[in-house]
C-alpha cells in the first residue's frame, strides 16, 4: 500500500506538465511577462474547494486531482487526500508537516517548508522534457483531509510569478 501512495505522489507531481498546454516555447516566453499583471480575477470553483487565479486560466479536464487549471504561464493544481485514505496505505501522517515530508520524500526532493498563514509551503525545481520547471506546494489540513495546491512555472518565471502563486493561494478556500 504504501508503494501505491508513492507511486501516485510521484506520477501525480512529474507529469503535470505533460498533461498540461504548459511549454516552453518563445511565444509562451514573451507571454509570460504579461500575463498576471494584465489579467483580471476569475474564481474557480472545484471539489469543494474555491481559488481565485486570472481570466488567463482555464480549467483542464482531467481525473487525477481534484482540479487542474493552465495558463500560458503557469500551472495550478490541488489534490484532497482523506486521511482515511492515506491511513489505509500505512503511511503514518499526523500533520501537515508529516503530510509534506511524504510528499517531499516521495517525488524525490530536498527541500525545507516554512510556514504561511495556516498552510505549510515548500519549493523545488524539476527538470521534465529537456525543460526546467519550478514549483511551490501548499499543504493545508482540513478535520477530513490534506490538501496540497502547487503552482509551476517554466524556472526562467518563477521569480517574476511567485508572488502571483502567494497570492492565488490566499485566496484558496475550502
Amino acid at each position: 500500500m504504501r508503494k501505491t501512495l508513492i507511486l501516485f505522489i510521484t506520477m501525480l507531481l512529474t507529469t503535470a506538465f505533460v498533461l498540461t498546454g504548459c511549454s516552453s516555447s518563445k511565444k509562451q516566453e514573451s507571454d509570460n511577462e504579461s500575463t498576471a499583471q494584465n489579467s483580471e480575477p476569475k474564481q474557480f470553483q472545484d471539489g469543494g474547494a474555491a481559488i481565485t487565479l486570472t481570466t488567463d486560466f482555464v480549467k483542464n479536464e482531467q481525473d487525477k486531482y481534484t482540479f487542474q487549471y493552465s495558463s500560458p504561464s503557469s500551472l495550478c493544481i490541488g489534490q484532497k487526500e482523506l486521511k482515511t485514505d492515506i491511513a489505509s496505505t500505512g503511511v503514518s501522517v499526523s500533520s501537515p508537516a508529516d503530510y509534506a515530508k511524504v510528499v517531499m520524500q516521495n517525488i524525490g526532493i530536498d527541500s525545507e517548508y516554512y510556514e504561511h498563514g495556516q498552510a505549510l509551503y515548500f519549493e523545488w525545481d524539476k527538470y521534465i522534457n529537456d525543460t526546467y520547471y519550478s514549483y511551490i506546494g501548499f499543504v493545508t489540513e482540513t478535520d477530513d483531509s490534506y490538501w496540497m495546491v502547487q503552482f509551476a512555472t517554466l524556472k526562467e518565471s518563477y521569480s517574476e510569478l511567485r508572488n502571483d502563486f502567494f497570492k492565488y493561494y490566499d485566496s484558496f478556500t475550502i
